[in-house]
């Protein structure tokens, strides 16, 4: 280990330490013996700021997923309640409907298809499949309770997810 004593010449109780095997880098013009410096210790000096950039870094992409999944939760919870609020609405109105008496065949029949578009409505979409279209099928689901409504001479009621009814 090598320890410097003196720095700028005044001898003085500071001791500074080197590990061992570290070799002095001693300057071409003028070398004093308080002034021992290692190439390790310039090396870690020139990369502070990236080694703590780095560290900081990697916590607050850390941090960002954690707190980004747990928003993304908290939405996809609340906007699919939302959803499954207005079907349910929708499902409530076609089984009210469907037990009257005095429907047609005609009529019967779409209350019937609107019955099981919102039956078949998918309850889980994976990532990978492209079969569950959740929009397209919803959709398809509101435009058939709005032909419902108008065959029976009803104004249709809109309750879109998110949304006061129309």
């Amino acid at each position: 280990m090598i320890l410097a004593g003196r720095m700028c010449g005044r001898p003085t109780n500071r001791w500074r330490a080197h590990p061992p095997g570290a070799q002095p880098f001693m300057f071409a013009h003028g070398w004093s013996p308080g002034r021992l410096i290692t190439m390790d210790s310039i090396d870690s000096l020139n990369h502070l700021e990236e080694q703590f950039f780095e560290a900081g870094y990697q916590v607050g992409v850390q941090d960002g997923q954690e707190a980004g999944q747990l928003e993304g939760h908290q939405l996809g919870d609340k906007e699919g309640f939302k959803l499954w609020e207005e079907l349910g609405y929708y499902l409530g109105q076609a089984q009210i409907w469907g037990g009257t008496q005095d429907n047609t065949a005609k009529l019967k029949a779409k209350i019937q298809n609107l019955i099981a578009l919102i039956e078949a409505f998918p309850t889980h979409n994976p990532p990978e499949s492209h079969e569950a279209d959740i929009l397209s099928h919803l959709n398809n689901i509101r435009a058939n309770y709005r032909m419902c409504c108008a065959n029976m001479g009803l104004r249709p009621r809109i309750r879109e997810a998110g949304t006061e009814s129309v």
